[in-house]
């Protein structure tokens, strides 16, 4: 929930990767608007470790967010943007694994770590079983394919993200 795995491939030999770190994990469609923090971002602090992982924190709206970004096979990382991180790849091939918190730079790395240690595959299939999990009792119909479509993207977002509303 508070980590992801990506796979990468590079049909022309080295490749580029770029990581919005502005989303944070707080990017969802609300009412049809969606925050811009791109705009709004305060700070951003990355460093790099020897291993392979740069972490640090983005504030954004006001709100820190702290992150770990594991990519052993990047030979360099730079910030090209506000809040863009890009990663070089050499060969055909790469992975990253990334770890948000809302707490520390250590939860994230420990997120990131048992995200990494669980394996791509292990993660992919577990996805698939809490989505099956999610979903599998949710029944609707509806007369346009736009409705429909709007649904199951809400609906999608609300079990990606979800946020307890407290008034």
């Amino acid at each position: 929930r508070f980590a992801a795995c990506h796979r990468y491939r590079f049909l022309r030999g080295d490749g580029r990767v770029r990581v919005d770190l502005t989303a944070a994990g707080y990017r969802r469609d609300i009412f049809g608007g969606r925050p811009n923090y791109r705009e709004s971002v305060d700070d951003l602090v990355v460093t790099q470790s020897v291993d392979g992982v740069w972490s640090g924190y983005i504030v954004a709206c006001g709100r820190p967010r702290y992150f770990a970004l594991a990519a052993a096979d990047a030979a360099s990382a730079n910030v090209v943007t506000n809040g863009v991180l890009e990663l070089a790849f050499r060969g055909t091939a790469a992975s990253t694994v990334l770890g948000f918190s809302d707490e520390s730079v250590g939860e994230a790395v420990m997120r990131a770590q048992a995200a990494a240690d669980k394996g791509f595959d292990a993660m992919r299939v577990a996805a698939v079983a809490a989505w099956t999990d999610a979903f599998g009792g949710i029944r609707a119909e509806f007369a346009e394919a736009a409705d429909r479509k709007r649904f199951y993207s809400a609906l999608y977002h609300s079990f990606q993200k979800p946020v307890e509303y407290r008034p």
